[in-house]
């Protein structure tokens, strides 16, 4: 009857995944624009560094392939630079009266009162210090922001403010800026920023410039935390939920209160990325190849990290004269646009993607069943469990789905409990189990009965990676906004029960003593042998391999990815279109290839080979299990789209079984050469 329970259930989970799939592929193919937008400041100095008119250069960006520029919200210390403002303090005042006659109106309406207290804002536009002043008002209050009546140019009092903070006010976006893009043919991107004095009113004010969406594409948060938090994110949700532009969410970028800003404006946000300005002038040195790394790293970000606008900041590419300073950059564009639309994609505004449909909830209820049901499976494998037990944990796991199916920490709990048993039950399945092939004696090991058992263990690992896709295809994963918890837990631990597991294959004592205190006496066991030299030499390097092996994981290697991995990186990825992970195709798949081989060998003689201890199979597969880990993660990051993350793990597959028939032709011409010598 539980077998019963189990196939019924694995057969709803396959029809229900196949058509989960079905659904979230076609969302993302769907959503195929891509966006290119440059930052208006940094254009700014480029063209008064050159002397080159903006409006011409920005024109020029157009018909290169940029779509829309971002601004920041200009600041009273910005406006002061550019010399449409003048900001004076009390105390300058002071010494101005010595400088100047009393009888002088300005002078002598600013020292009344206590002015060493005071800013004092000097506007000649008087539009503009209409706009100041009301901005200010919501901002800081009435009782702190006073306008000086009868006096022109306009001119404001600020009560009570450190001059540094006076400086970085916010006082909105320009109009100026936002028609001058429109007129190119552009659209705005706003950038808003969070700050110490933000009101109801001023994010009303902030929000009154984008207007019907029109000629802004995009709102992105810039800074360590999001505009109004903690307390007005409520205000600035309701903000972005009216306006009619998109959300951006700039990836690897962490910011406090972005989990609760796009809740349930998922169907608004787009992924952006940027690279640093500090990353592009520490890569200006290496010339033109690392320009072409700038315009691969858009690419993969485009097509692996459902990533639909891209912030570029120019990379200050030198030559001499007026068209050598432009050219190069407007060249730089010419080719991130290329590579975009060279790889079916579209360069246009971006759009989110579309609300998925209802339907997908229900048909991801048999998923979280037949992944909770798989986990018992697994340890029924090494401890009897009562019928019981059994019903009473099915029972449980029933009411929980029911009753959290759509809450994020148990979606989470779920795929992570799948990815920690799923390739341990590959293993088992394909192995360990005394009806596995595996177990079979065959007159002679063969490599295609070797790649056919490695396949078998192969394939039970992906299909438990599309049941964890699955779980994790809504929105707010596919956005990255939620994200798979325990990458490096469930990539080690899987390795450490497979270490205390393999050797016990076949053992009455495991079901016997349970897989607790079985997994404790094997612990003790190797606690007790004698260590000698080569056993802390053997297990430093294994240390230090699994050290390297969990900070390489995730999108930034660090220091650990050498120069000529990288080259290899990028000579994969142009001829596979999708790279495959190293770990997988050179380490793992060619390793659980090896050990199946020399078990099958041990199996089929009745003595080893000189020099060849075949017993040692069970080390070459528990390594073997790094590349079955690593395609569960690839099907974990349910920011890649579903395609790329097959296409990813057939590729490993493929290669991974070239290198590891390569590995046992070698070790089999060695073992011939040692026997011919041996005669």
């Amino acid at each position: 009857m539980k077998n019963k329970i189990l196939i019924i259930a694995l057969c709803l989970s396959i029809v229900s995944s196949i058509l989960v799939s079905i659904i979230r592929w076609g969302a993302e193919v769907g959503n195929r624009r891509v966006e290119i937008a440059c930052d208006y400041g940094e254009l700014s100095r480029l063209c008064r560094q050159w002397r080159y008119d903006i409006d011409t250069f920005l024109r020029e960006l157009k018909g290169a392939g940029v779509n829309s520029i971002a601004i920041e919200e200009e600041t009273l210390e910005t406006l002061s630079s550019e010399g449409r403002l003048t900001l004076i303090t009390g105390e300058e005042i002071r010494r101005f009266r010595y400088l100047a006659p009393p009888q002088s109106i300005l002078l002598k309406g600013l020292t009344n009162g206590d002015g060493d207290k005071y800013h004092f804002i000097v506007i000649k536009d008087f539009a503009l210090g209409e706009k100041i002043e009301r901005i200010l008002t919501d901002k800081l209050g009435r009782k702190r922001v006073d306008r000086r009546e009868g006096k022109s140019p306009t001119v404001l009092s600020v009560y009570g403010m450190e001059e540094a903070e006076i400086g970085q006010l916010g006082v909105g976006f320009s109009e100026d800026k936002i028609e001058k893009i429109t007129r190119c043919g552009l659209k705005g991107i706003l950038l808003l920023t969070d700050g110490p004095f933000i009101s109801e009113a001023s994010i009303q004010t902030l929000f009154s410039t984008i207007g019907e969406g029109k000629n802004i594409s995009t709102v992105i948060f810039s800074g360590d935390s999001i505009l109004g938090y903690p307390k007005l994110l409520d205000s600035v949700r309701r903000q972005l939920d009216m306006a009619g532009v998109n959300l951006g969410i700039v990836e690897f970028l962490h910011q406090q209160g972005r989990e609760l800003i796009t809740k349930n404006l998922y169907q608004k946000i787009i992924r952006v990325h940027s690279i640093s300005a500090e990353e592009i002038v520490a890569m200006q040195q290496g010339g033109r190849r690392e320009i072409s790394r700038l315009i691969a790293r858009f690419l993969r970000a485009v097509k692996e990290r459902n990533v639909r606008l891209l912030y570029i900041r120019l990379p200050f590419l030198a030559g001499n004269g007026e068209n050598l300073r432009v050219q190069p950059h407007l060249d730089y564009i010419r080719e991130i646009k290329a590579a975009v639309t060279g790889s079916n994609f579209q360069s246009d505004f971006s759009e989110p993607f579309k609300s998925l449909p209802a339907s997908l909830n229900l048909l991801r209820l048999p998923i979280f069943l037949v992944a909770l049901m798989l986990l018992l499976r697994l340890i029924s494998l090494y401890k009897s469990v009562s019928s019981s037990f059994y019903y009473s944990y099915l029972f449980a796991i029933l009411a929980l789905i029911v009753f959290f199916w759509q809450d994020t920490l148990f979606v989470q709990i779920v795929a992570l409990l799948a990815a920690l048993s799923f390739p341990l039950l590959a293993l088992s399945f394909g192995l360990l189990l005394p009806e596995a092939s595996i177990a079979v004696t065959y007159d002679k090991a063969k490599i295609l009965q070797t790649i056919r058992l490695f396949l078998k263990v192969t394939v039970t690992t992906i299909f438990g990676g599309l049941l964890i896709a699955c779980l994790l295809t809504r929105l707010d994963f596919m956005l990255k906004v939620h994200q798979f918890r325990g990458v490096k837990v469930s990539f080690i631990l899987p390795l450490i029960i497979g270490l205390l597991l393999l050797p016990g294959r076949g053992e009455q004592s495991l079901k016997e003593k349970g897989l607790v205190r079985f997994c404790a006496n094997r612990v003790s066991e190797f606690l007790s042998r004698k260590v000698e030299f080569k056993h802390l030499f053997i297990l430093s390097l294994l240390v230090l391999g699994g050290a390297v092996l969990l900070l390489r994981s995730g999108n930034y290697p660090g220091p650990f990815l050498w120069e000529i991995e990288s080259r290899v990186r990028e000579i994969l990825e142009k001829l596979l279109i999708v790279r495959p992970r190293i770990k997988e195709f050179f380490i793992g798949h060619p390793l659980m290839i090896l050990g199946i081989y020399l078990y099958l060998k041990g199996k089929s003689e009745k003595r080893e080979d000189p020099g060849l201890k075949l017993k040692n199979w069970q080390a070459f597969v528990i390594f073997g299990l790094i590349g079955q880990v690593s395609i569960i993660n690839s099907f974990c990051h349910a920011h890649t789209p579903l395609a790329v993350s097959l296409f990813r793990t057939i590729n490993g597959i493929w290669l991974g079984i070239i290198i590891g028939v390569l590995l046992i032709t070698f070790l089999r011409r060695s073992i011939g050469k040692r026997l011919r010598e041996k005669r």
